[in-house]
């Protein structure tokens, strides 16, 4: 139990960042927890399955990556209480547990490495790239680019008030692409053409959150005008990241403690510190994904055909 409530305390913290580890850490708590809970009644170890998948899940709501993997996970799980099979018992549940996270560990890596594969094949060579916050999948996509011997320069912000985007500076650094790093209140103007001929920005490719039932998208504050400015001056926007991030369910944006922006603040004076923002599907040139780029338009076409389960409450 102490690993999974330091997993929650971590992800609540943002300790633990990024739909993608999000998931990964989420679902390794579930198993850990589960495969060492004793109990003998099968009804009781598929209850507690789903109690606590939804308690993870719960740690940061404006995940539906973790919300669907759990939904993935438990609805297997409840298959084999339907076949009734008289030999199913805990321990062969533990171990469909263990053969279920697996799978799904399996799937989400082949969908990473399929969404760097389509992101850098449509990276053009001597392009300028902005990017926002801090995405594993951007910055794989970026590395891919970089493989396949394209000359890239990486503009990117300092993402505030947690400085994500000195995250992405590094992941640069070590893979020794050329990037800059500048001031939020920068971001906007500087990927339009009002910031004049010394720089001009060739796509913005950032990451995403969440996908919303209109195919808009969440991503983290400051998504939204850097979208804005780029579709204003005609240039490409590009969100990456799995269909698997797909949501039926409205969702609220975020709220975090005002303190992470100034923790001594005077009283009287009120701080909101929205976590996201939402980028409408009129702004997204197209979505990469691990079915190759496609418009907003498409994106429930190719959730019913490869995770109906997805749209399943």
């Amino acid at each position: 139990m102490s690993n999974l409530n330091q997993t929650i305390k971590d992800i609540k913290s943002i300790k633990i960042q990024g739909a993608s580890n999000i998931c990964r850490a989420s679902i390794a708590a579930w198993q850990n927890y589960l495969t060492g809970w004793q109990v003998r009644l099968v009804n009781s170890y598929l209850n507690e399955a789903k109690r606590i998948g939804n308690l993870l899940a719960k740690a940061r709501p404006n995940e539906p990556l973790t919300i669907n993997a759990f939904k993935y996970l438990t609805q297997r799980l409840d298959a084999t209480r339907r076949l009734k099979n008289p030999r199913l018992d805990v321990p062969g549940l533990k171990k469909l547990t263990k053969q279920y996270v697996a799978d799904l560990n399996i799937l989400l890596h082949e969908n990473g490495q399929r969404i760097a594969f389509y992101g850098a094949k449509n990276i053009k060579n001597k392009t300028a790239i902005f990017t926002h916050c801090h995405s594993k999948t951007v910055i794989n996509i970026l590395a891919k680019a970089k493989a396949n011997k394209k000359k890239i320069h990486v503009y990117h912000d300092e993402t505030r008030p947690l400085l994500q985007g000195r995250l992405t500076a590094e992941d640069l650094n070590k893979l020794n692409i050329d990037n800059t790093l500048v001031v939020d209140s920068a971001a906007a103007f500087l990927v339009s053409n009002f910031s004049g001929d010394q720089i001009k920005i060739d796509a913005v490719i950032i990451g995403f959150d969440v996908i919303l039932p209109d195919n808009s998208a969440l991503n983290k504050i400051g998504s939204f005008s850097i979208a804005l400015a780029a579709y204003t001056s005609k240039i490409p926007v590009y969100l990456a990241g799995s269909l698997l991030k797909k949501t039926t369910q409205k969702m609220e944006i975020e709220l975090r403690s005002k303190k992470e922006i100034w923790s001594a603040a005077p009283k009287g004076i009120e701080i909101i510190n929205y976590a996201f923002d939402r980028i409408p599907a009129q702004l997204i040139t197209g979505y990469i994904t691990e079915f190759g780029i496609i418009k907003p338009s498409e994106v429930d076409k190719y959730v019913k055909k490869y995770y109906p389960w997805v749209l399943k409450s």
